[in-house]
């Protein structure tokens, strides 16, 4: 028989060994290429093993007879082109596990297509077939058109809470603003869009300098480039004119609102003024490090802190938190959903957490202040640094931020502007968005609901998973 005997390693080999330390996570900047006919190349190469492309198609306000166009556009662009059948579009992509889709945001109309990264040329030869060579069918026209038609008599039962809310709230606020429109469109408007319409509409947006496509994770640097380059830089391929955008409107006078609106919960929003899109970055991120003094990080902490040591649990049964900057107006939402008559403790504690931070920030006690600002500072570095590891919404998020402000200061500059916020910054932003009350609309539901105490071990509602409940803005 064979004996086998392991000599335990001395202690003092395991002491002598290196041990590395993990490396710090780092904001990856995109690079920007601009071609001679305005299209923007953004791209960031990284070992994530897939590649993540994304088109992107910048938007400007859509007349009322046209409402719902871009969310038509979106579904039909995708289903086959003149060189590629809808069968054979749907077999190539299932062979090479490719998953192409698109949608339609408030500021841009957005391809996008996740493969391997040997099939990164061919997905942007995809893409780009898509917009330069459509062929919108009747047959699907009226198929997605009465699909709109029915979505839009769904009871509210069957969309998410926050959803509602949140279209709601920004509906009673800014009214006068395109951030209120229904992008779905209208019964009428739906009816009135035929084939001609949405190849005119593809034509609108297909300008140069309002073309964005996004280029993330591994792909070959070289090849792509080249190719990028000889597909899309034909200046006959788009048209010129200016890059297309949503025009908005500053403020009324009038400040706070409040309001209701039928949902399917108790629940409330609360909402503030927030920097629009076009304000200094500086005031943005300072915003940013306000909120997190007042709300943690996704309102997990700050005011609900003393909140639960005072009610000895958590009154919230879910919450959710968006900064939206549109053209010339933005906002601060909070959107709650809180155990059956604990909704004024819940507003009111909030409220007197806003008063206090506003107070602190005014008296400037140096120690104490400084502590709640560096805090406040590491959850916005966190916040960003989580976000920015899914590259697929990266790509989309910053392909929109550039058509948006044509700049990408916003991605590429936030952390190093974050360490430069200093106390005047907080208290300039404080006092010029939360000084005010904030607007309050509160939901009841349409059919008598009791909301108990959550358990501990309860889950969440997820509002990532109803893309209607996603901000359209960062």
């Amino acid at each position: 028989s064979c004996k086998l005997h392991i000599k335990p390693r001395p202690l003092e080999a395991v002491g002598k060994q290196v041990i590395v330390p993990p490396q710090p996570i780092t904001l990856v900047p995109p690079e920007i290429q601009r071609l001679d006919n305005g299209v923007n190349i953004v791209s960031r190469p990284l070992p994530t093993g897939l590649s993540h492309i994304v088109l992107s198609l910048g938007l400007d306000t859509v007349d009322d007879r046209r409402r719902g166009i871009n969310q038509l556009l979106a579904k039909m662009v995708v289903l086959r082109t003149s060189t590629r059948g809808r069968e054979d579009l749907e077999r190539m992509l299932a062979q090479k596990g490719m998953q192409l889709s698109a949608r339609s945001t408030t500021n841009a109309l957005q391809l996008q297509v996740t493969c391997f990264p040997e099939d990164t040329l061919f997905a942007i030869g995809l893409l780009v077939d898509c917009i330069t060579r459509p062929n919108f069918q009747e047959s699907d026209l009226e198929i997605y058109r009465q699909n709109m038609i029915a979505a839009l008599a769904i009871e509210n039962d069957q969309v998410s809470w926050q959803s509602i809310l949140r279209q709601q709230t920004i509906k009673m606020l800014m009214s006068d603003h395109y951030a209120s429109q229904e992008h779905y469109g209208s019964i009428k408007t739906l009816k009135d869009i035929d084939i001609k319409s949405l190849h005119d509409q593809l034509l609108h947006l297909l300008r140069g300098n309002n073309i964005v496509v996004s280029l993330y994770g591994t792909y070959d640097q070289n090849k792509t480039a080249a190719f990028l380059k000889q597909h899309l830089s034909n200046a006959r391929l788009f048209g010129k004119g200016d890059r297309l955008q949503p025009l908005g409107a500053d403020w009324v006078q009038q400040q706070s609102r409040s309001g209701s609106v039928v949902g399917t919960v108790d629940a409330m929003a609360l909402a503030w003024r927030a920097p629009a899109a076009e304000a200094p970055l500086i005031d943005k991120v300072a915003m940013d490090v306000v909120v997190a003094i007042v709300a943690g990080l996704h309102g997990q902490g700050g005011a609900m802190i003393d909140l639960i040591k005072k009610e000895k649990h958590n009154p919230v049964i879910t919450s959710a938190m968006s900064m939206e900057h549109y053209n010339k107006r933005g906002l601060w939402l909070w959107l709650l959903r809180v155990e059956t008559d604990k909704g004024a403790v819940v507003r009111e504690h909030i409220f007197a957490t806003v008063q206090a931070v506003l107070e602190k920030l005014e008296k400037d006690q140096a120690v104490e202040v400084q502590e709640l600002i560096n805090n406040a500072k590491e959850i916005c570095r966190t916040k960003m640094l989580l976000a920015d590891k899914n590259q697929r919404m990266s790509a989309q998020e910053h392909a929109r931020v550039l058509l948006q402000q044509n700049d990408m200061q916003m991605i590429g500059n936030y952390l190093e502007v974050l360490k430069q916020v200093q106390l005047a910054d907080l208290k300039r932003v404080a006092a010029m968005y939360l000084k005010e009350p904030a607007s309050i609309i509160q939901m009841t539901p349409n059919k008598p609901a009791v909301i108990e105490a959550a358990p501990k071990d309860a889950k969440v509602d997820d509002a990532s998973k109803d893309p209607k409940a996603q901000p359209e803005t960062n």
